[in-house]
């Protein structure tokens, strides 16, 4: 443990003890860490192959009170970019690449069962758990015909018996991954026609896969525009390209409200215009407001009841494409404040901030320099390329500091945590920080 500065950057003692062990994960992705369920921390690595020159990916198994590694199971598959997703179920470890969905045991690492699917050229394959089942979502690559169906198979978690498949319609050429809510699974998806793409939202029964309505929020578009959504209170808010923002009863589809509003050119350094896609980010409900960052770099503030906005703060970012810029976390929304990051680019190296703002005026409280944000055990934890940093989550005043140059990492950190710990992947390390004082 290194020391610390206080907000006002004077020194101060780190707190003693927050480190409680440290894991070697060489080849790690940072793309692909966590879950923690079950006591046990998941993530994907390239451990060294016996009799092979080459590291095959594979999904590991660490245990959270000890860092040991519990089990590590090979997946057969050349890169870890075709891995998709891991998520747990009970004590079933659900693994999705591009070509099968898989299911380990927790506890042991023994493989339950395998499902082949070819979802090779598909951008949205992914696995969604609920309702006691696993949602596996993706295009079908060995389509009958040249137009990739959309199609969603629902799996029991324990002996992969297959209980239901469902078609989105209109025919959905790509989709974003599932939302599971209120026994929904909320997702939207893109149709081509004529040429022209379709955007709609739509809502298939959790427990049969029968497709209970679907709504579409944009047409026409020379490429297929962005939608993201959340679910919140019985309504799914929906973005349009970061700039448009819908409200939709999740039971029926019903459009409650719409608002547009004219991006600013001092959002960031610059409109991005046009009308393609942009770096928009997911709503975020909480109480009777909705907030969303738009394709301006402005974080908004929305009635949830009637969609009239009651602020918007700049983030002051530059303008740049969407694939171009790291993934924006969500905001977070507690203490009457809410804490929103700032998207780095490559002309300042992927610098960004944490803007901490007043939820009801959208005034900047205080703000420091992020990488990464996550809220746990009564503080924000803020990660960046040297370290670390719990803050006060009201007054933004350093609690403890890990300086992770003095245990010879540094670089792209991620951040997960449970009920009593923060998980750090820094390569080649994996952390663990206690969330108690001891």
């Amino acid at each position: 443990m290194a020391r610390g500065r206080r907000a006002d950057g004077a020194a101060v003692a780190a707190a003693d003890g927050p480190l409680l062990w440290t894991a070697d994960a060489d080849f790690a992705s940072t793309d692909l860490f966590g879950p923690v369920a079950a006591g046990r921390l998941f993530l994907v690595e390239r451990p060294l192959v016996p009799r092979s020159r080459g590291r095959s990916p594979a999904v590991s198994c660490l245990d959270t009170a000890t860092g040991r590694r519990s089990w590590s199971a090979p997946l057969d598959i050349p890169s870890p970019f075709e891995l998709r997703k891991v998520a747990v179920s009970g004590s079933v470890a659900m693994v999705r690449t591009q070509g099968a969905l898989r299911a380990f045991d927790v506890r042991t690492g023994r493989q339950l069962w395998r499902r082949n699917r070819n979802t090779t050229g598909s951008r949205s394959t992914t696995v969604t758990i609920g309702d006691g089942l696993a949602y596996d979502s993706g295009e079908d690559e060995n389509a009958a015909d040249s137009v990739t169906p959309y199609t969603v198979h629902a799996y029991e978690p324990g002996g992969g018996r297959l209980r239901w498949t469902a078609s989105v319609r209109p025919r959905a050429a790509t989709a974003t991954a599932p939302i599971h809510a209120a026994g929904l699974l909320l997702a939207a998806a893109t149709a081509n026609r004529g040429g022209a793409d379709t955007a709609f939202v739509y809502a298939l029964d959790a427990v049969t896969g029968r497709q209970r309505w679907a709504r579409p929020v944009a047409q026409g578009y020379a490429w297929p525009p962005l939608v993201t959504l959340s679910y919140a209170e019985n309504t799914v808010f929906v973005s349009l390209n970061g700039r448009a923002l819908y409200a939709l009863d999740s039971a029926t589809g019903t459009v409650r409200w719409r608002s547009a509003f004219e991006l600013r050119a001092d959002g960031g350094r610059g409109d991005r215009g046009g009308d393609g896609p942009t770096g928009a980010d997911v709503p975020v409900a909480a109480g009777d407001t909705v907030y969303l960052c738009g394709a301006d770099g402005v974080l908004r503030a929305f009635d949830a009841r009637d969609g009239r906005e009651r602020w918007a703060h700049p983030l002051g970012e530059e303008p740049s494409a969407v694939r171009a810029v790291p993934a924006r976390p969500r905001p977070i929304v507690g203490n009457g404040l809410v804490y929103v990051t700032s998207r780095g680019t490559p002309a300042n190296d992927f610098a960004s901030d944490v803007h901490v703002l007043g939820a009801d005026d959208g005034r900047l409280r205080w703000r420091r320099p992020s990488g990464g944000t996550l809220m746990a055990g009564g503080a924000l934890h803020v990660s960046d390329r040297t370290a670390v940093t719990a803050y006060d989550p009201v007054g933004g005043a350093v609690l403890r500091r890990l300086d992770l140059r003095a245990l010879g990492v540094d670089g792209t950190t991620e951040l997960v945590a449970d009920d009593a710990r923060l998980y750090v992947l820094c390569p080649p390390l994996v952390l663990a920080l206690s969330l108690r004082d001891r």
